[in-house]
């Protein structure tokens, strides 16, 4: 009877090792189809945003961001540019790393930024609409929510490092406010 009892015991403990590994796999499965699945969302999604910009805009030549991750069809902002200072530098060594060795062995990437001034723009009147739009931006901003900046001089990760707004109360159309988005290159070797 206690063998017997051994034997049972030693199967029931396989077959419990059995069910941890098939949850196990079970369990990484439904992450695996969980992420796949967030990935065609966020991908459907950011096509219907590039849709409505088009729509908006008549396809004309505009900058416009939209959070990389964004949370619905209305996570985007156009600006109508006047302005587009992009800015970037690289940072070389003064000093020799090694002894004997030029000076410039050593370089890193530095940070690359753009400034964007001009105008988020709507319909006569709209304003409290493009001041929900305004807020959307300083929102991801205070956040430092990584965004894609799609333009003349387009960043698909960045963040919006700052954000100025004007007040102008002659305006029933537009808020102009000027946006700084920056972002960093990978050091490497030369």
């Amino acid at each position: 009877m206690k063998k017997v009892y051994q034997e049972q015991n030693s199967a029931l403990t396989k077959l419990k090792k059995k069910q941890a590994t098939a949850k196990s796999k079970l369990s990484k499965a439904q992450s695996k189809s969980l992420s796949a699945q967030k990935a065609t969302q966020r991908a459907i999604l950011k096509k219907a945003i590039g849709a409505a910009v088009m729509a908006e805009t008549g396809g004309k030549d505009v900058t416009w961001i939209t959070p990389v991750n964004p949370g619905s069809k209305e996570s985007y902002a156009i600006l109508w540019p006047d302005s587009e200072d992009f800015s970037g530098s690289v940072n070389v060594n003064e000093t020799a790393v090694i002894k004997h060795t030029p000076i410039n062995t050593v370089t890193q990437a530095g940070t690359e930024s753009i400034s964007v001034g001009g105008a988020l723009i709507g319909e006569d009147g709209s304003i409290s609409t493009l001041i929900k739009k305004f807020e959307r931006i300083r929102t991801w901003a205070e956040n430092t929510i990584e965004i894609s900046l799609i333009g003349q001089t387009s960043f698909p990760n960045a963040i919006i490092s700052g954000i100025d707004k004007p007040h102008d109360t002659y305006l029933t159309n537009q808020i102009a406010p000027t946006s700084s988005f920056g972002t960093k290159k990978i050091s490497r070797l030369s």
